[in-house]
């Protein structure tokens, strides 16, 4: 926990620039990165992932603007964990679609499987 530096930010009014909200951020100190981005088209709200330069910062961001008021709504922050995303070889032969036929034909071979072995059970009882 002691290594979390970014912060999920959530409930940030639509009309709020991404200058303001570094703006009140900076206040706790350096941000290293910023990305803000809307939750859905229905919603006048956005989110952002924050990383500050250490895992003090973030924490006294968390603990001092939880709950703090920006254009009537109140923000909630949080660690945030970011999973590191790593290349992946794909074979040339994969095809998502063949990999869904194999899993549809690997539940109907469970589901038999199943089957049988209730029918087993069954016949065991008589």
């Amino acid at each position: 926990m002691e290594n979390f530096k970014h912060v999920f930010i959530f409930n940030i009014p639509e009309d709020v620039l991404k200058e303001e909200l570094l703006e009140i951020l900076e206040r706790f100190g350096p941000v290293t990165s910023i990305s803000i981005q809307k939750l859905d088209q229905e919603t006048q709200v956005k989110y952002a992932i924050v990383e500050f330069q250490s895992h003090l910062i973030a924490f006294n961001a968390i603990r001092n603007l939880t709950g703090y008021i920006i254009k009537n709504h109140a923000l909630n922050l949080y660690f945030f964990d970011i999973i590191e995303m790593k290349p992946v070889n794909i074979p040339p032969n994969y095809s998502p679609q063949s990999t869904q036929d194999n899993e549809i034909e690997q539940n109907k071979q469970n589901k038999q499987n199943e089957q049988n072995e209730q029918n087993k059970q069954n016949q065991l009882e008589k």
